[in-house]
């Protein structure tokens, strides 16, 4: 990330947004790490990476939300200064 690799040509035919996580499984490209998430645990069940009770599922999408929203634009900020 420090290089900007994520910015090169080659990645943005990936992730157009220029961010990372990206998957690539087989045909597929996907990023955004949520829509990674879902599509792990749709494509590859076993073993479960969400529990399977509703109340579970909803804790982790808050974490996730609480990661996505709160928690990543601290630590650019953070890592902006430490550059």
């Amino acid at each position: 990330l420090r290089k900007n690799e994520q910015k090169a040509p080659e990645f943005l035919r990936l992730n157009p947004y220029g961010k990372v996580p990206v998957l690539e499984d087989e045909e597929i490209v996907i990023y955004e790490s949520t829509i990674i998430n879902e599509y792990l645990e749709d494509e590859y069940p076993s073993p479960n990476l969400m529990p399977e009770d509703s109340a579970g599922r909803a804790r982790v999408r808050m974490l996730e939300d609480y990661g996505d929203n709160i928690f990543l634009p601290q630590t650019g900020l953070v890592l902006s200064e430490l550059a």
